[in-house]
């Protein structure tokens, strides 16, 4: 297997990116990389002694149904799906810009 460019994410430099990955299918995937910085401290007092960072990779677009029916969501005219009551849907093609249409039956 040869090593490829996933995502690239200046850590030192950047606290937030949004990244688009291309797929083998042509399509792309949408993705958000942040960092969160933490304070690490010593083991036996609660004094700070350097920061840690956090570094996650998270799909930009995540739809949660808190509603007791099935929902219908369509994502820019083109990802359609049913999600479920409690379900948790992640969209790989969705981003802060996307146009979301819901439908409730």
């Amino acid at each position: 297997m040869e090593p490829t460019d996933f995502l690239s994410f200046d850590w030192s430099n950047e606290s937030i990116a949004d990244r688009i990955y291309q797929l083998n299918s042509n399509k792309q995937a949408h993705f958000v990389i942040y960092k969160q910085e933490n304070e690490a401290y010593s083991e036996n007092t609660d004094e700070p002694i350097r920061k840690t960072f956090d570094i996650y990779v998270k799909l930009a677009l995540h739809i949660l149904n808190l509603l007791p029916i099935t929902v219908q969501c369509s994502i820019d005219d083109n990802e359609n799906s049913f999600i479920e009551p409690s379900q948790l849907y992640h969209s790989l093609q969705g981003h802060k810009k996307s146009l979301l249409t819901f439908t409730v039956k």
